[in-house]
């Protein structure tokens, strides 16, 4: 490091080394004479402001605020965002369950698998005889665990063609309503263990409705009710059985 023309400290801005050669730095441009490139930059204040002033023509400089850059999740939206989004996903969950326990419209009609048949189970009578259940297809059962329904079954043996027996069955052999049509092919018979509804998948029973279900001539099951009140729903299903 070279020392000023003095010999105290380095040398000045501008200034070089009497016994250091000019090419030395030969990349580096020559600085004109007069030029001074001062240590501390808060020298160079007066100057900036001077080239402010000649660019702004005395105005001040106007101000800018600087544009605010979001980014998706960087938490700029508002705050309440992530909780509607939490209340929704709450609100369709509870939808679907209550879709799931919810039973389904009384009367509705359920198309049964293809492979679905009747089983052959052996219930009762009245009198404690054993019925085999497959023997009376083709045949409307109506399962009236919950209900007296006096009058769904006497509309479903009127609407009953020749040769399709009308099956009744609660827990108990129930007993045959007082306006049944004459001639009509009714059995009552006793499931106290409700084999014929989980052998089926029907599900609980309905309050104040019977599950419904038509089997064919093969014993093939065409239709189920899980609810109905009326004969209507499957007049037309049960009328194709004879």
């Amino acid at each position: 490091m070279g020392t000023d023309r003095d010999g105290e400290g380095p040398p000045r801005d501008g200034d070089r080394p009497s016994e250091q050669p000019i090419d030395d730095y030969p990349d580096l441009p020559r600085l004109p004479d007069g030029v001074r490139i001062p240590d501390d930059p808060a020298e160079l204040a007066d100057e900036a402001e001077r080239v402010r002033a000649e660019l702004y023509g005395g105005r001040a400089r106007p101000w800018v605020p600087a544009r605010r850059i979001r980014h998706p999740g960087s938490g700029d939206g508002p705050p309440f965002a992530p909780a509607v989004v939490l209340c929704l996903a709450i609100v369709v969950a509870l939808v679907s369950l209550l879709a799931l326990a919810l039973p389904r419209p009384s009367g509705g009609p359920e198309t049964p698998p293809a492979s679905r048949a009747l089983p052959d189970l052996r219930l009762t009578d009245a009198s404690g005889q054993p019925v085999h259940l497959a023997r009376l297809v083709p045949a409307a059962i109506l399962l009236v665990e919950r209900c007296r329904c006096d009058r769904l079954i006497s509309e479903t043996a009127d609407a009953a063609p020749p040769g399709v027996t009308v099956v009744v069955i609660d827990r108990s052999a129930p007993r045959a309503p007082a306006d049944l049509p004459a001639g009509a092919r009714l059995h009552l018979l006793a499931d106290p263990e409700g084999r014929l509804r989980a052998e089926l998948g029907l599900g609980a029973a309905p309050t104040d409705a019977a599950t419904v279900v038509l089997a064919d001539r093969e014993g093939a099951v065409v239709q189920v009710n899980p609810a109905a009140g009326s004969v209507e729903p499957f007049r037309a299903s049960l009328t194709g059985l004879g």
